[in-house]
């Protein structure tokens, strides 16, 4: 027996060794089967990966061996712990490798019991061995690809520790330092710059922590690379790990020299402005172009910091909002117009690159529940009313009769015919935009519905409409100058549509207008009752049904905080605010709230927490709690629903949107 742990041992001491040195698989392998063949007087031994039903070897000795006729070892004997068969007068031995496949030893006398028995831990840590191999290999694609992703980027991007010592930068920011990353990483400010700047940065980044929050400062800094200087508008957010604790500020750099430089000029030539607007305008519309091409590489960075890219771009949208409703002077409203119109976009690319890139992970799933196409519809026409209006274009739906009670995903719905009709609006100067349904074949059990957007816009040449629906494509490349856009839209309205077992495409007569389309399989489900569509003044008939009830905001962000309150009070809403779950949770013990607006991710407590607790409380039981939070992803909804939570509304929220939502959650009085 003290042979046999010895053996073990050395066994195990050569897979630790050979992992500790290279973490391959290969190179493990082949330090440690070896030792099968010596100590135990093997012939062969193997390492056989099942997957899914098929067999592949991972290694074995010697290389010559056949592995033929062995599929009774490979696939049955599940429910035993060692399996052994007779082969032309040699005995093959199988454990099995947990998660990973089994382990085969060939030898002229059956091995005994006991020594048997002292393998099975062998080939439990031998299996784990080779998983930790198979995930440091991916995991080192996966930082490969994010260090790619980050590097492409125009900004200047850092992150610092809370001491301002550097953990890491992009290649633009290694241009200033003059320096390469591992030169710059583990050093200060003060090791390249002078003191006078390095004692501006550490102050900034001291503000950006005590703050807690966004920080936007301009720095006009000199580049050691080649000496030129940039006027950069940084932006600075404190960094905290999974438990909330401040490790640190992260920060990005955007170039706005030519921006300001332009102003000046507007400022000294107002006489011109309308030559110098149409210079900016194209000036812009070639940084647009530039940004787009360096963004259409896969989106994990993006993904990964989604959070922290809509929390100060919901405080950018809703106090846009706010301004707006408080008067403006002519030029005052058109350069908030400019600023509105830039969030919209930058929202939108973020939605689409990451809706797109989860798609195409195949991390995407679609919802079954009721769909009501009458107010799918009217959803999507209220959604762009104003902006169909606003270029005097008429907007309009027909439904045909369809079968009753259909299941699908109405979010998903939405969103592809948003797609279409955004797009018919943009390309349509004049004459109307139309929204059409109709059922186009039916088997008892669902239906296939056809849907339509129809325009009198631009039209499209034949020979672009093959490459349409293809990522990053547009008509071609004067139509991303003039429309914007990233053209992933048709791309993921195509894709949504094959999910749900339908098709997409576009038929178009150039200068007369385009039907855009794409078809979806429903299934029939139980009657249900009917959802009303968005109203097209939710605000209004807020005030009118609902004015005086009492709302809970549960926001830590102070800027958003403010942003909702301001605008729960326009619709006449009592309105009480709370910094955290903690606050919120003693808030709802002690007062009676109509409905609670929860964010999910704060200090002290979070949403889900404080959601949880609420509802273990008699008084919050039937109090509708909505989340408003930053994390916009299908899981994050799950989440919130699974904790109690009646529905979810993600940042930046529209103020119609939260309106509407509202709408559905509070209660008559009396009710």
């Amino acid at each position: 027996m003290e042979h046999d742990k010895l053996y073990q041992f050395e066994i195990l001491h050569e897979i630790a060794m050979s992992i500790g040195a290279s973490l391959d698989m290969a190179t493990m392998l082949k330090s440690s089967l070896p030792l099968f063949l010596r100590r135990l007087d093997c012939t062969m031994a193997s390492v056989i990966a099942i997957r899914n039903g098929r067999t592949t070897p991972l290694y074995t000795l010697p290389r010559s061996a056949s592995l033929a006729q062995l599929d009774s070892l490979l696939h049955n004997h599940a429910q035993q712990a060692v399996a052994v068969v007779e082969r032309e007068g040699r005995f093959v031995h199988r454990w099995v490798l947990p998660e990973v496949g089994v382990l085969l030893l060939e030898r002229s006398v059956p091995l005994p019991e006991p020594l048997q028995r002292e393998i099975a831990p062998i080939a439990a840590k031998l299996a784990v061995a080779i998983q930790a191999c198979e995930q440091y290999v991916d995991l080192a694609k996966e930082r490969g690809f994010l260090r790619t992703l980050i590097d492409t980027l125009p900004d200047l991007v850092w992150l610092k520790d809370t001491e301002g010592v550097y953990l890491g930068c992009n290649t633009r920011f290694e241009h200033f330092f003059g320096a390469p990353r591992e030169a710059i990483v583990g050093k200060t400010d003060y090791d390249f710059v002078a003191a006078t700047l390095a004692d501006a940065f550490r102050q900034n980044d001291r503000m950006a922590m005590e703050k807690n929050g966004l920080t936007v400062n301009e720095e006009e800094i000199p580049f050691a690379s080649d000496g030129h200087r940039e006027l950069l508008e940084t932006t600075k957010t404190p960094m905290r790990d999974s438990r909330g604790r401040l490790i640190g500020v992260l920060g990005i750099g955007h170039d706005i020299t030519e921006r300001k430089r332009t102003e000046d000029e507007l400022e000294r030539h107002r006489h011109h402005l309308e030559e110098l607007i149409e210079v900016r305008t194209h000036d812009l519309a070639l940084a647009k172009d530039a940004a787009e091409a360096a963004n259409v590489a896969k989106s994990a960075f993006l993904a990964n910091m989604s959070h922290e890219i809509r929390t100060p771009l919901n405080a950018i949208t809703g106090m846009a909002h706010l301004i707006r409703r408080g008067g403006l002077s002519a030029k005052q409203a058109e350069q908030l117009g400019k600023l509105e119109h830039a969030s919209a976009h930058l929202l939108g690319i973020i939605n689409t690159i990451l809706e797109l890139s989860k798609i195409e992970a195949g991390k995407f799933s679609l919802e079954k529940t009721g769909v009501q196409v009458e107010s799918l519809l009217g959803n999507v026409i209220s959604m762009l009313h104003d902006r169909a209006r606003a270029k005097g274009l008429r907007l309009a739906s027909a439904v045909q009769p369809l079968p009753p009670n259909l299941m699908g995903d109405p979010t998903r719905l939405q969103q592809a015919l948003l797609n279409y009709a955004t797009n018919a609006i943009k390309f349509t100067d004049r004459g109307s935009v139309t929204l059409r349904a109709m059922a186009v074949e039916e088997t008892p059990d669902d239906a296939l519905i056809r849907f339509e957007v129809s325009d009198t816009g631009i039209g499209i040449e034949p020979e672009s409409l093959s490459r349409l629906f293809s990522p990053f494509e547009q008509a071609d490349n004067s139509t991303t100058r003039k429309y914007g856009g990233t053209g992933l839209g048709l791309a993921i309205t195509r894709k949504l549509a094959e999910m749900m077992g339908g098709e997409a495409g576009v038929e178009s007569t150039p200068r007369q207008g385009s039907t855009f389309w794409f078809t979806c399989r429903l299934k029939k489900g139980k009657a249900r009752a009917p959802v009303p569509f968005v109203s097209s003044d939710a605000g209004a008939d807020l005030k009118r049904l609902y004015a005086g009830r009492r709302i809970l905001v549960v926001e830590d962000e102070p800027v958003n905080r403010e942003i909702s309150s301001l605008m729960l009070a326009d619709a006449d809403l009592q309105v009480d605010a709370a910094e955290d779950g903690a606050q919120a949770v003693a808030m709802t013990d002690a007062n009676d709230y109509d409905l609670i607006l929860m964010d999910m991710q704060m200090p002290v407590m979070g949403g889900l927490d404080a959601t949880r607790t609420i509802r273990a409380r008699s008084r919050g039981r039937r109090i509708p709690i909505l989340a408003l939070t930053a994390n916009a992803y299908s899981e994050d909804k799950a989440r919130c629903l699974e904790a109690g939570m009646d529905d979810f509304i993600a940042k930046p929220v529209d103020p119609d949107v939260l309106y509407a939502t509202l709408l559905r959650w509070l209660q008559p009085a009396g009710g």
